[in-house]
């Protein structure tokens, strides 16, 4: 049995299409403990989670909301 460490992450999110939407999306993850939107609308939050492939968990969080 392969157990992966909890690992956090800082990360920001530009140009999303619908900022409130996203940030709802955000906010609603197990693994996401803070969450920021500046005052240029970009998105920052911190999360602590226990992934092998984090681009992947990544991608299913955010959906088309990221390049």
């Amino acid at each position: 049995m392969t157990c992966n460490p909890l690992q956090a992450y800082f990360v920001q999110v530009l140009g999303a299409d619908d900022v409130d939407e996203l940030k709802d999306r955000i906010k609603d993850a197990d693994a996401v403990e803070h969450l920021f939107v500046t005052a240029d609308s970009n998105i920052w939050f911190y999360a602590r989670a226990q992934v092998q492939n984090v681009r992947r968990w990544l991608d299913g969080l955010l959906d088309d909301d990221i390049d």
